[in-house]
């Protein structure tokens, strides 16, 4: 019995040693980081856009990207690290793309990205500096010229100087019509003030160039409709300040596309009985192809708000995890 005990006791103490581990194993740089990095700018340029001229004829070169990259985080405070900082990296990164198909999102991650790989549109993450550090964490220290195992600053996170730059340069390119992907969900709101396209995206599109902004609100199926276009709550200020710029503003809940690629993902889910058309477990074998590179996960999984970790951002109302070190 006492050996069962001392057994008992040391199987807790590895469980709690490991668990430990596994909750900070994402708090510091993501193992392999340049690695990742420089394979993401070379497949960027090689696979996914191998045959879009345009890209090509930007010249980009994945080396001197990661240096510039590398010579503005390393060695640095966090702090003090300036959006300004990045404009070499912007300018080193500029490709073509059809800045009339933009999406900005907040919260609705899984989604946005779906709709944007469906429909031929473009987010953040979609472009070459997004694209590259989506879902990465990079820690640096004034005192290293390494990056560091842990990250010790806030401004790693939620005043990240890098996801400032990058949302406010692709808001800037933005033109005609934009789409907005936001979470009615979120019970502080589909547009709280916190989130990077409230601070950064909206004050900073081109209202030269954009004529509209459809807001699609998406709702969670198993959570109350905390804000809905007919209810519009933090969205009012949104309309208020797109009419000041004399751009036309349009808002659509849970539209039918939406719907269905949730209820493709998730055919049990309740609202999917009432969606026309056939049992979509036994969708037909066209659809079944088109969406079978999707996530099985909810499309409202993983969704966070500090919209750029845009994908690891760390708040969960409907898990909004954001781009590697957090937007929102």
């Amino acid at each position: 019995m006492k050996l069962k005990r001392i057994l008992i006791l040391f199987y807790l103490k590895f469980i709690l040693v490991q668990c430990k581990f596994c909750s900070n194993s994402t708090l510091g740089t993501t193992g392999n980081f340049k690695e990742i990095f420089l394979g993401r700018c070379f497949y960027f340029l090689n696979i996914l856009h191998k045959n879009n001229c345009m890209i090509k004829s930007a010249n980009l070169n994945c080396t001197q990207i990661w240096k510039e990259f590398s010579n503005v985080i390393l060695n640095r405070n966090p702090c003090e690290i300036k959006k300004e900082d990045f404009d070499n990296f912007l300018n080193m990164t500029s490709h073509f793309y059809d800045t009339e198909k933009a999406i900005l999102w907040s919260g609705t991650d899984n989604m946005a990205h779906q709709i944007s790989r469906l429909r031929g549109y473009w987010t953040l993450e979609d472009v070459l500096p997004g694209y590259l550090y989506s879902e990465l964490t990079a820690c640096s220290n004034s005192n290293k010229t390494d990056f560091e195992k842990e990250c010790e600053s806030e401004c790693m996170y939620g005043n990240n100087a890098f996801w400032t730059a990058v949302s406010i340069d692709f808001a800037r390119h933005s033109t005609k019509q934009v789409i907005v992907i936001l979470n009615g969900t979120r019970t502080e709101g589909a547009a709280p003030n916190r989130t990077y396209f409230m601070r950064f995206e909206l004050p900073n599109l081109n209202y030269e160039s954009v004529k509209k902004v459809k807001v699609l609100l998406l709702h969670s199926p198993d959570k109350p409709k905390y804000e809905t276009c007919s209810n519009p709550i933090t969205l009012r200020y949104v309309e208020t300040f797109l009419k000041s710029k004399n751009v036309a503003y349009e808002c659509e809940d849970d539209t039918f596309f939406v719907n269905n690629i949730n209820c493709i993902q998730n055919p049990t889910e309740k609202h999917c009985e009432t969606l026309p058309g056939k049992n979509f477990q036994n969708s037909n074998e066209l659809e079944t192809k088109q969406f079978e590179s999707m996530s099985t996960e909810s499309a409202y999984e993983n969704d966070s708000d500090d919209d750029h970790t845009r994908v690891l951002k760390n708040e969960t109302d409907i898990n909004e995890l954001s781009h590697g070190i957090g937007k929102n």
